[in-house]
């Protein structure tokens, strides 16, 4: 298909504007529609808009230029950066999309494509329960749920490669206390504070997608509180020495849900920096670091849950060759359990 002269956007041609715009997708010529789709002024972008923006992004992403060739889908950053891209407009629209098959469609190919076939399930689900004639959906959900299944074994037997010790028997959570009963004005250190993002759902969304996990909804409850920092109580008791001490560990920072400030969980010292430039091993996400300058960090652990389910809260020492501590049965018990670090004094 040419690339002729477009049809602008008035009310009157409302319909024409995208059917010109369906033409040149089929005719996978995605980058030419980006390209004149982000030229729309801001008050002429609805729905539709955005959602053919994100349906070009995202088979440019795997189709490329031209059309898909046949051969092998393979990853790439660029690829990946562009399939985020979909996805972050495909979830800024998800209010008008909740009854609409096309747009859990596309997050489900999104997600599916990022490899993150566990978070594609749901999706899928919708978008046959909207489509009931349509059969994709349902063989589109047995090959993610075969990959999310592969994927989960593949964490839990990553763990038998890794050092881990795991918690005594004679370990004991703090089961009087629980996030709910925590004074928040006096749990997070006031000094040097700063102003973290604000927490969505979008935002949440993107970071898990980013991460390719779950987030805790403890961890979730405490940061919609405060979005990270250093808590006043810092130290958590352990009954296993470590490279620190004999009988605790110190955290620094709990890490915030967010991409723009530096210790956020995406942010520039956040947890791919540490699996990328340190090389600590990928079983979860980075959660705390320490006063070690990196030799220590806190893992939400998903080697015995899954991706999606609820983790282990873990310390890995890299002075250790990496090896793995268990601290916590889940995040809820780890913050419950800090103490004052005169404790130890």
């Amino acid at each position: 298909m040419a690339k002729k002269k477009l049809v602008k956007y008035v009310p009157e041609n409302y319909e024409k504007f995208f059917e010109q715009f369906t033409a040149l997708t089929n005719a996978h010529q995605y980058e030419f529609v980006i390209e004149k789709l982000e030229e729309t002024t801001e008050e002429r972008r609805n729905y539709e808009f955005y959602y053919c923006l994100a349906h070009a992004y995202a088979n440019f992403a795997v189709l490329g230029e031209g059309g898909y060739s046949g051969l092998e889908y393979k990853y790439s950053e660029e690829k990946v950066a562009i399939l985020k891209k979909a996805l972050e407009i495909l979830l800024s629209i998800e209010d008008k999309g909740k009854d609409d098959a096309r747009w859990y469609m596309k997050m489900a190919f999104v997600y599916q494509y990022l490899k993150m076939e566990e978070s594609a399930i749901p999706y899928i689900k919708k978008w046959a329960e909207l489509d009931p004639s349509n059969e994709l959906p349902n063989r589109i959900l047995q090959a993610c749920q075969q990959a999310s299944q592969d994927c989960d074994y593949a964490l839990k037997k990553q763990e038998k490669k890794l050092k881990v010790k795991e918690l005594p028997k004679s370990y004991k959570p703090n089961s009087n206390r629980h996030l709910e009963d925590l004074d928040i004005n006096t749990f997070w250190e006031k000094e040097n504070d700063v102003h973290h993002e604000k927490i969505t759902d979008e935002l949440i969304q993107f970071i898990e997608s980013e991460l390719g996990y779950k987030l805790p909804e403890a961890y979730l409850w405490l940061m919609k509180q405060h979005n990270g920092g250093r808590p006043i109580k810092n130290c958590y008791p352990t009954k296993q020495k470590n490279s620190w001490a004999k009988d605790h560990i110190m955290i620094d920072t709990i890490f915030s849900v967010g991409k723009s400030e530096q210790y956020s969980l995406c942010g520039e010292l956040g947890d791919k920096h540490w699996k990328n430039e340190w090389g600590y091993p990928d079983i979860g996400i980075v959660i705390c670091d320490t006063p070690t300058s990196g030799h220590q960090l806190i893992f939400l652990d998903y080697m015995k849950s899954g991706k999606t389910g609820e983790p282990r809260v873990s310390l890995i020492d890299e002075t250790d060759n990496y090896s793995i501590t268990v601290l916590a049965n889940n995040f809820e018990e780890f913050i419950c359990s800090l103490v004052d670090e005169s404790e130890f004094e």
